[in-house]
């Protein structure tokens, strides 16, 4: 798969509205810690009964990876509540983290457009979750929606044809 046709995938699926809206639900206030502990989000994993695979080294969250077509796709969320998607094949490596994302698969959709200072998304949006715990839960649940949106979509294009 290209990184044109994965920006297809996402726009197919209004990713970019979507994470956005996201963001919007659970605003950064300056001044609240953005981090969560790895104990505080492996606890809402289990709750949501989602199998991961944790690394010390980055302290993040490996889940729902899955082979479609001739990709494996996994998800990764970090204690600072970044979120990524990656696919990587034989010929091929793609994805970034949730914010890139959206605004690049904007721009394929729409070429002229440009973030306004004012108004729109901020220039690195993510959801803050502000030491709550059912904030934390919401946000866990959220991604785990958006990646799985996601990947229906990957399997759906996969049915009968190639991703490349």
């Amino acid at each position: 798969m290209t990184c044109d046709r994965f920006l297809e995938v996402l726009n197919s699926i209004d990713f970019s509205r979507l994470y956005w809206e996201f963001c919007d639900r659970f605003p950064y206030k300056p001044g609240l810690s953005v981090s969560a502990d790895e104990e505080e989000i492996e606890a809402v994993f289990k709750e949501l009964r989602c199998d991961y695979v944790f690394d010390s080294r980055d302290r993040s969250f490996t889940v729902e990876e899955e082979l479609i077509g001739d990709t494996t796709w996994h998800a990764v969320m970090t204690g600072r509540i970044e979120m990524l998607i990656a696919g990587r094949s034989p010929a091929s490596q793609l994805g970034s983290n949730f914010a890139d994302l959206a605004y690049e698969a904007k721009r394929k959709a729409d070429p002229t457009f440009k973030r306004d200072p004012f108004k729109g998304p901020p220039p690195y949006p993510r959801p803050c979750w502000d030491a709550d715990p059912v904030s934390l839960r919401e946000i866990v649940s959220q991604f785990l929606k958006l990646v799985r949106l996601i990947k229906n979509e990957l399997r759906k294009r996969n049915q009968g044809h190639s991703l490349t």
